[in-house]
């Protein structure tokens, strides 16, 4: 289809030029709206069929891309940029449609085109069609090439920095209330606006080679627009072809050059998909931490048991089970941690004593971070701990409103919520006693 419609839109100068020759104008009048109709329709079932084959097999790249990140998931992905396998999900796959709908048809379409027109201005003279092949291969071939090597760089260096802007960013939406909490938000402006502008320098690069083609391209089909007329006439002179056959050849290489333009323009503009594309391949390719098990017994967890359980530090031992019975245990760290060891340490029937220091901020009881539910009674760790009963201590209560308590509007819910026993240690509102 897109051979038939490019030969249509070469053919309508062409005939133009036969019956300024001496043609049947009455037959070429008839002839040329069919034939520009025809362009229409062959150009639209070419561009369905394109494109209906490129989404085709974009369903077909989704669906491997995902079978594999879920063969990597989540030991493999966990150690990569969010924003940059974004990226790769989104925009990248989604570049691939530009080569298979826009690249594969094409050069089968300038390789037919170029033949048939060879054939056609060589049926006047063989020197012409000489010419005529000459410039379908230096500009759908040679062009091309050379665009291509000058601007690799520049494509790869962009998806590049496409993707590590979307991770930037990404971290930045993820990170926006530590941002606000601690007054880094123009920072974090600032150098988004760095990527954004370092991204930008890159696209200017890349759309400079593009314009250096382009410029390039234009020059050559016009150097061999000009030996065309120069050789046309001097066959012409010498009386080798006539009028018409001189003037037909030059229109149709001047009207010809459409199918290897496309050629020319892919050097430059397929960096960026072929960037893509290796990127989306590196996914394909990567090997899982964990095989997959299919086809076996499920396991049941039902939990475990530790028995002459010892930590070392390289060949020191630092803690061994010796027989020996232990009366108390000491936790002092993160919540999560803290709330696990006493979940243990019940189980064990050994007293536990935690430090909820975690929690403290002003260190007066006045602020309200504190405050944490211990038995039944509120207490605050800044004024009557920091230590407690661990096994007494609502862990899950602490946590929760410690992550309420980091925004403006968590204090105000938790004031509203807590009323007078909000806080403690000021000696005027209660919420000491």
């Amino acid at each position: 289809m897109g051979v038939l419609g490019h030969l249509c839109a070469i053919f309508i100068p062409v005939l133009g030029g036969m019956a300024i020759t001496g043609s049947s104008v009455k037959t070429i009048c008839i002839i040329l709206p069919i034939i520009a109709v025809l362009r229409g329709i062959f150009h639209l079932l070419e561009q369905n069929r394109n494109h209906y084959l490129a989404f085709k097999l974009l369903a077909l790249i989704r669906d491997k891309v995902f079978g594999a990140l879920r063969k990597l998931a989540p030991a493999k992905l966990e150690g990569r940029d969010k924003g940059n396998l974004i990226a790769i999900l989104t925009a990248d796959i989604e570049l691939l449609e530009v080569f298979y709908a826009h690249t594969i048809s094409p050069i089968f379409i300038a390789i037919f085109v170029s033949i048939i027109m060879t054939a056609f201005i060589g049926s006047f003279h063989p020197a012409l069609g000489a010419l005529a092949l000459t410039a379908y291969m230096v500009v759908g071939i040679v062009v091309p090439v050379v665009a291509s090597k000058m601007s690799k760089k520049y494509g790869e260096g962009f998806r590049e920095e496409f993707g590590n802007l979307d991770a930037f960013v990404l971290d930045s939406l993820r990170g926006v209330k530590e941002s606000i909490q601690y007054g880094t938000g123009e920072k974090r402006l600032k150098e988004i606006c760095e990527y954004s502008d370092s991204l930008s320098e890159k696209e200017k690069k890349l759309k400079g080679a593009g314009g250096t083609s382009v410029a390039v391209t234009s020059g050559i089909m016009l150097v061999f627009d000009v030996l065309m007329v120069l050789i046309a006439a001097m066959l012409l002179d010498k009386g080798v072809i006539d009028g018409r056959s001189a003037v037909v050849s030059v229109i149709a290489l001047m009207s010809s050059f459409g199918p290897v333009i496309a050629l020319a323009n892919l050097g430059t503009g397929l960096q960026n998909t072929i960037a893509a594309g290796n990127r989306v391949l590196d996914i394909l390719d990567e090997e899982p931490v964990i095989c997959e098990v299919k086809n076996k017994k499920d396991i049941v967890f039902n939990g475990a048991d530790c028995e002459d359980v010892q930590f070392s530090y390289d060949n020191e031992c630092i803690l061994k089970n010796e027989g020996k019975h232990y009366d108390v245990c000491v936790a002092i760290g993160p919540m999560i941690m803290m709330k696990f060891v006493c979940l243990l340490t019940k189980k064990l029937g050994i007293h536990t004593i935690v430090s909820m220091n975690p929690i403290m901020v002003d260190g007066t009881g006045m602020c309200g971070a504190c405050r944490l539910q211990v038995g039944d009674e509120i207490k605050f760790a800044c004024v009557d701990g920091p230590e407690f009963d661990g096994h007494l201590v609502d862990f899950d209560q602490a946590m929760k409103r410690s992550q309420m308590y980091k925004t403006q509007e968590g204090r105000a819910l938790l004031k509203l919520q807590e009323g007078d026993t909000h806080h403690g240690g000021c000696g005027q509102c209660g919420g000491d006693k």
